[in-house]
């Protein structure tokens, strides 16, 4: 959809490239917890890691020889890894609000969704993408899949919840909805 929704814009082929999450070059710009960063790819024959260096760049550390599919799969490790740190105390503080007890919470890579819950099992699998986001949107996240458990489909007792829970809830989604995700290239810098 975003790749239409850009070529109805007029975007250029380097959105469709923006929306692929390749991480091939120094250069790229990618987005971990709201934030801007510049891609910088540094050859190393240890193993592959990610840093976040002076709070403007993320060091990709990886072999020369790795492919793109390698490089995109270390930074979604990363991204995957500081995710899951963000949760419990997320998870925790909306069990408390919702009165709702999460059996589990996963993280994976989502096509379509940013998120989808089990009610039966008490589970909730959130978007890795979220990591790009700022926390308060993966917070908003958290909070509609509890409420879900409550109530199961988008009926007017959900959004009277939501509003109870999260009074701020519609402006968070459109903002998740309304953010497109990825990486370009920084022009001149």
């Amino acid at each position: 959809m975003l790749r239409k929704a850009s070529f109805l814009l007029g975007f250029s082929a380097d959105t469709d490239k923006m929306l692929s999450g390749a991480c091939s070059i120094s250069g790229e710009s990618h987005y971990f917890l709201g934030n801007r960063y510049r891609l910088n790819i540094v050859h190393t024959d240890g193993n592959p890691k990610v840093e976040i260096k002076r709070k403007t760049h993320i060091d990709l550390h990886i072999n020369p020889k790795a492919s793109t599919e390698k490089r995109e799969e270390t930074l979604n490790n990363f991204y995957r890894r500081e995710l899951k740190k963000q949760l419990p105390p997320l998870v925790e503080k909306w069990q408390k609000v919702t009165g709702v007890q999460v059996n589990e919470v996963k993280v994976k890579k989502m096509k379509t969704k940013w998120r989808t819950s089990n009610p039966k099992d008490k589970r909730i699998w959130l978007n890795l993408e979220l990591a790009k986001n700022p926390l308060k949107l993966t917070e908003y996240v958290i909070a509609h899949e509890m409420t879900h458990l409550l109530e199961k489909t988008h009926t007017e007792r959900f959004h009277d919840l939501m509003d109870s829970f999260m009074p701020q809830w519609e402006q968070y989604k459109n903002e998740l909805n309304n953010s497109v995700l990825g990486h370009f290239e920084w022009k001149n810098a």
